[in-house]
């Protein structure tokens, strides 16, 4: 522990200045500080103030002895993960005195902040800069580490972001949260560019996070989409009077329109543009909360038109009252395509105890909200629309995440090859 003594050096330009002095392994430095006394009240011993009866200047000396000795030297041997030097813990005190300002951005010293303080201020900078699902990811991302951290008794320094680390995360993330392996790599690459903008920044020299063994091999996603006879199912099931009549028709909504869950719930009249004289002139438009530098347009088919027609827009409030959200969407879809007859056993892998298994679930309970645009993309391919021309309604810009929506039953494959081959022999 450091020890701080208060001295009264010669001045000639009048009332002598403190002079603030620590003593620290044999290593000895000085820092005149702004103190202005009356040396007459002072107790000294040669020029060090032993006692003093400026009662301003006692509380001054008691506090700071205080603040160095304990209140500092333990907060900064916590925010660095080792033994403060000498400098730091001086200017430390100088900073909470004000006597100093602390530097910010690019003028801080490398891991001299700690990584969540720099991971809130990456949180603050990326505010209207990112979508609000990117922002909110970042959030979650932080809240992860920190439980990691806690759970682990791990310290998170800007050095310590390598190889080791990820490993260690990976087998929290698995055995802890059971979370896939293709969750997990997306939480990397999140922890990868928040590290790129930190040594961008200049908050770190370190780029451990670089290194090439940091990797996640990623297995191929189980993507659910509904079928044509499903779809039929869906629409033909009497809901009326139950509290499922606006989730069901929600979800044929979804299916027509692709719509990303957040986007199909914000809907309002002023997206939907209806042509009373030529209703196949309809459409809907939209700015995707994702990507907010594009619009897309949806035309309206009969089907969706009956429904914009019933509820005057989207269907936004159950029989009952209740606001529809993606909680109560997601759950809505599992019981609407159970009791659409939409179920039997499926195989799925998940992840257990670290190892991945398959086991049997019913098929009516791997629908989610997202499905609906898988199904709307895929249901678009099948009617043989250009890929191209599906992208720009679903607002995919890159192809490689556009098929990871791609979803062919052996029954479309069936139609395909005997529209394909039936056409060549009545040709022949």
């Amino acid at each position: 522990m450091p020890s701080v003594n208060f001295y009264l050096p010669d001045n000639e330009n009048g009332s002598p200045v403190v002079k603030l002095t620590h003593n620290y392994k044999r290593v000895r430095v000085s820092q005149y500080v702004p103190f202005y006394v009356d040396t007459s009240k002072c107790k000294t011993k040669g020029q060090l103030i032993v006692d003093t009866k400026d009662l301003e200047l006692k509380a001054i000396m008691l506090d700071t002895k205080k603040l160095l000795e304990v209140t500092l030297y333990n907060k900064l041997l916590d925010t660095l993960n080792r033994v403060p030097t000498i400098e730091e813990l001086r200017d430390e005190f100088l900073y909470f005195k004000g006597f100093k300002t602390r530097p910010t951005d690019f003028d801080v010293r490398p891991d001299n902040l700690m990584f969540f303080e720099v991971w809130d201020l990456y949180l603050s900078q990326s505010e209207g800069k990112v979508v609000s699902s990117t922002l909110k990811f970042r959030s979650n991302l932080g809240e992860l580490l920190k439980d990691f951290c806690n759970d682990t008794n791990v310290v998170i320094t800007f050095k310590g972001v390598n190889y080791s680390f990820f490993s260690a995360l990976q087998e929290y993330c698995r055995q802890e949260i059971h979370y896939s392996d293709n969750t997990i790599g997306k939480l990397f690459n999140g922890v990868k560019q928040f590290m790129n903008w930190s040594y961008k920044k200049g908050y770190t020299v370190h780029q451990g996070h670089k290194d090439p063994d940091i990797k996640i091999v990623s297995v191929a996603s189980d993507i659910v989409v509904y079928t044509p006879s499903e779809l039929k199912n869906i629409i033909n099931i009497d809901l009326s009077g139950t509290d499922y009549e606006e989730i069901r028709d929600l979800i044929l909504v979804g299916c027509y329109t692709g719509f990303r869950v957040g986007d199909l719930l914000s809907v309002d009249s002023t997206n939907i543009h209806l042509n009373d004289l030529v209703p196949e002139l309809s459409y809907i438009t939209i700015v995707p909360s994702k990507t907010k530098n594009k619009t897309i347009t949806i035309p309206i088919g009969k089907h969706l038109l009956q429904i914009i027609n019933k509820y005057n827009g989207f269907p936004k409030i159950t029989s009952k009252g209740l606001k529809i959200d993606s909680k109560r969407l997601r759950d809505g879809m599992k019981v609407v395509s159970d009791l659409a007859g939409i179920n039997g056993l499926e195989e799925k892998r998940i992840l257990k105890n670290g190892e991945y298994e398959s086991i049997s679930i019913d098929r009516s309970q791997l629908f989610t909200p997202h499905r609906m645009r898988a199904t709307f993309i895929t249901m678009m391919l099948r009617a043989g629309i250009p890929s191209e021309q599906v992208m720009s309604m679903s607002g995919h810009s890159s192809y490689k995440s556009f098929q990871r929506y791609v979803k062919f039953t052996s029954e479309d494959n069936v139609l395909a090859v005997c529209k394909t081959f039936d056409s060549l022999s009545e040709a022949i």
